[in-house]
């Protein structure tokens, strides 16, 4: 599992909200 991978989920998640 890679941690970039929920970062960058957490960057787009981030730019949704």
């Amino acid at each position: 599992m890679n941690l970039n991978f929920f970062e960058k989920w957490k960057q787009l998640i981030a730019a949704i909200i």
